[in-house]
């Protein structure tokens, strides 16, 4: 009897231990590399300091079993100043190989080259935020076979340039978001593989193109939004069956056409413009 009452104690005390949520040193090492490197006018990241556990730092969690850190967001731009935090290179990221959500929106990562390889580096990245982060280039190509992203928003940014079909094929995507980040030209040909996708975010782009046949075919979107996108000509023929969308916006470009009867479901639709 008393054995066991050791066994268990040994197993509560072993499970208390890897409950702590202490930090790993490889990963507090690349995000203080991060600190170093950064560009940082307005302290966003003076919690950050060596002599403390990096999983109660300002903008990191951390897994309360493993201590891996999971999480990592930093809102850049501080308005009152009207300046902020500036990254030129990822490659302190590689050694977060646990982290699922990184959100960086508002830091100025306009000399960032590598940024697309945040994608490679992180196997378990499930929400990636870029947004406002003074971007204005984006590979035509990029292998991402083993990413299992969910979540892009690159919004806000000047890319100037088409939206690369990679972008559009993730298994797994279910949400992007491009509003106002100067995406040009025709949509990449389809079609995609989107059978989880319900979010698209375009409006405020220069794409001066029609709309493609395959955006109208992905059956579970619930909310597309492509106002004042310079978007032109008719809608595709054969709409597909919207019958789980609840917000519609193609308002304020130059198409001639209407959408056919019959393609969405009245009864939750919340918003047609």
């Amino acid at each position: 009897m008393r054995g066991l009452y050791y066994i268990v104690l040994v197993l509560f005390t072993i499970k208390l231990c890897s409950c702590s949520g202490i930090c790993k040193e490889n990963e507090k090492t690349a995000l203080l590399r991060l600190k170093k490197e950064a560009n940082d006018p307005t302290n966003v990241l003076s919690s950050w300091v060596d002599k403390e556990d990096c999983c109660n730092w300002e903008g990191v969690l951390c897994h309360n079993v493993t201590g891996s850190v999971i999480e990592l967001s930093i809102n850049g731009w501080d308005w009152s100043e009207l300046k902020g935090l500036k990254i030129d290179d990822f490659q302190w990221l590689s050694s977060l190989e646990n982290l699922d959500s990184l959100d960086m929106s508002g830091v100025d990562l306009s000399e960032a080259t590598n940024w697309t390889e945040v994608i490679s580096m992180l196997p378990s990245l499930v929400n990636l935020r870029f947004s406002n982060c003074s971007l204005h280039s984006i590979p035509p190509l990029f292998d991402h076979n083993s990413s299992v992203l969910e979540n892009l928003d690159l919004s806000l940014n000047n890319f100037g340039s088409p939206i690369p079909g990679w972008v559009f094929s993730f298994g797994s995507l279910v949400s992007l978001e491009f509003t106002g980040s100067n995406f040009t030209g025709s949509f990449p040909e389809g079609p995609f593989n989107l059978t989880s996708f319900t979010t698209l975010r375009a409006s405020s782009n220069s794409f001066g193109s029609v709309l493609p046949q395959w955006l109208f075919d992905l059956s579970n979107l619930e909310y597309l939004d492509l106002s004042f996108s310079g978007l032109e000509g008719p809608i595709p023929n054969g709409v597909g069956d919207f019958t789980k969308l609840t917000y519609l916006s193609l308002a304020s470009n130059n198409l001639n056409s209407t959408i056919p009867n019959g393609s969405m479901d009245a009864r939750i639709l919340k918003h047609l413009s």
